[in-house]
Parts: C-alpha cells; structure tokens; sequence
C-alpha cells in the first residue's frame, strides 16, 4: 500500500457532530445512544459559537435554511469546513434540497419523520467523507513539500556537477520543474475541488502514485547516463497507460482507447510521457477522444484521436521519436516510437 492511500485509509480526525435547535429535537438521543465514546456531540454549538473550530458534521433541519437564525447558521456551516452537512427534512422539495447542496454542503439527506437509526447512519457518512476530505488536504500538503525538496535537489545537484555533468542535470532539471512540478500544481487543483465520489478519489490517487513512478524511473535513467551505462528497456505498454491515467486525473475524465504493443523500448520512459501529454492538452478547437496503439514491424504506432480541428504545435521530440498527421484521417496524430527488439516475443 503506498503511503497515500495508507493516508486516505487510516487517517483519522475526532468526529464532531454540532446539532441545531430544530435537528438537536429528533437527532439528539439517537445519537448519542449510537455515537458514545465515539463522537463529541455538541446539542447547543450556537451557544459557544466563538469557541468552536471544526472541522464537524452538522446536523441541520430543513426549516431552518431561512430561518429567523439562518445567518447565525451560516457561520456556523462554514465552521465546520471541511466538514459537510446532514439535511433533516426537504426530500420532497427540489429548491430546498438544491439550496441545501449548493449553498450549505450537505451530503445526506433524511426524510423529515426518519428515525433514528437513518439519522446515525447519515451522520456516519457524512463522518467518513469528513476523514476523506482532511486527509485529502493533507496530501495535497505533502505533496506541496514533496516537490520542494525535488526541486532543491535539483539545485543542490547542479551546483556541484562539472561542466558536462551540470549540462546533463540542467537537461533533467528543467525536464522536471516545467514538466512534473506543473503536473504536481494540477493534480493538487483537481483534488481541492474533489466532489464526495470515491471513484474521482481514486483516479486522483492513481495519478499522484503514476507520478512518483515516473520521478523514480527519471532518477534511475539519470544515474545510467552519469555513469555511461546503456539505458534499461521499458515496457511500452505500461509508459503508455500511466501518461493515459496521469492525464485522466489531470483533466478529471477518462480517456479511452486500446493499448497493446506487447513491446520493449529504450525511448526514455518521461520524455515519452511529456510528450504525450503535451499533444493531449487542447489547443484551439481540438480535444483528445481517445488513444490507441499497436505494433507495426520495428515500430510502435500511437494514434491519438481528437474532437475538432489540430492545432499544430511547437514540441520538443524524443531521440527516434516522429510525430505525423495520420494519412487519411485529420483528426488523428500518430506517434511512431522506435522498439528494443525486432522480433514478437
């Protein structure tokens, strides 16, 4: 397990559950029956508003969205960030359930007769998706620092390299800082704007653990060339669908297509990744519908499909590497990467 979805599994807050006046009426007692020795339940959180920091579940009754004390409630939601809202009545009114959503993040919704059990249960949910969301911001943290040590690495190493040595590191160092550190901003943009499903949390976690493979492979590939040695065969395969699933958590979709080279390449694995990224970014009236690629004799073929009009673009080309409009369709570019083998294995 890495130690990101290590953090997403056992990080853990001390729950707060803050009741309103109208939702403290029927939420109290079962929850406090279900929740003792497990939850810090505040019956009255208006009465010491000023003390109180979150982050909380609060318990809120659908009348008192524009209620006589709504303001006061209002300040107290936004204490309880990143802590989100369970709405007791409304199911049966659209406005209110919109409102309630938009303009006070709630995440679960109980009929206004439910009983205690449904409430608990609500409550609980709205718990876990607290933990997610703290410790969601703790790795957005983590990673801010991550990519600051990276780059006084960087900086560290190109002060102490010879000439030649400085030229090689000066090559890797600006790969990774417009390259990764730019990648590294965006995937801590989507996840600060991540809704509660947990299917987006993993392509986003998916994405940051692509990323560290690909900063230990761009490390290993800078040791072999300090020290003269050949550079190691890569799968293609899976350079190929780590750029897809880097990409998907950047962009917050999938892309489809079908990867099956079944090949070995010396190509540099980052380079590659860059560069498809690169062509992936829309540009004008373009954007990617999909990626397939396959082998043809010595080669491999990338084709990347878009929707709309290719722009061309000014791009910085792997050694053997070629980028070609596909010949009877406009709306396809294909990459040709040179294979380690000339036979099928």
């Amino acid at each position: 397990m890495s130690n990101i979805q290590r953090l997403l599994a056992d990080f853990a807050v001390p729950l707060q559950v803050w009741l309103t006046p109208e939702a403290r009426k029927s939420a109290a007692d079962p929850l406090r029956e279900a929740l003792e020795g497990k939850a810090n339940i505040h019956a009255n959180p208006l009465s010491s508003l000023d003390e109180l920091t979150g982050p909380a579940v609060l318990v809120i009754a659908a009348s008192e969205l524009e209620g006589r004390r709504a303001e006061e409630l209002r300040v107290l939601a936004q204490r309880a960030h990143p802590g989100r809202a369970v709405l007791i009545g409304g199911t049966s009114d659209r406005d209110t359930l919109m409102k309630g959503i938009n303009d006070w993040g709630v995440v679960r919704v109980v009929p206004v007769n439910a009983g205690g059990d449904d409430i608990v249960s609500a409550v609980r949910a709205a718990g876990e998706n607290l933990k997610r969301e703290v410790a969601l911001e703790s790795a957005i943290d983590d990673l801010d620092i991550e990519t600051t040590m990276l780059d006084s690495a960087i900086d560290h190493i190109d002060a102490g390299r010879d000439a030649a040595l400085r030229q090689s590191q000066t090559t890797a160092a600006n790969t990774l800082a417009t390259g990764l550190a730019t990648a590294l901003r965006r995937e801590g943009e989507v996840v600060q704007r991540l809704p509660t499903e947990q299917a987006i949390v993993n392509r986003v976690t998916a994405g940051i653990e692509d990323l560290a493979e690909l900063v230990e492979q761009s490390s290993d590939r800078a040791i072999e060339r300090a020290a003269g040695l050949p550079p190691v065969a890569e799968k293609l395969d899976e350079i190929l669908n780590r750029a897809r699933r880097i990409w998907s958590a950047q962009c917050d979709e999938d892309l489809l297509g079908h990867i099956g080279t079944g090949s070995l390449t010396h190509v540099d694995p980052f380079a590659i990744t860059r560069l498809l990224l690169s062509l992936l970014q829309p540009h004008g009236t373009d954007s990617p519908a999909r990626m397939d690629a396959h082998r043809s004799g010595d080669s491999a073929w990338v084709e990347l499909s878009f929707r709309g009009d290719l722009q061309p673009q000014d791009l910085t080309m792997p050694d053997g590497v070629t980028v070609t409009p596909h010949p009877t369709d406009e709306g396809l570019l294909r990459l040709i990467i040179p294979l380690a083998e000339t036979t099928h294995g």
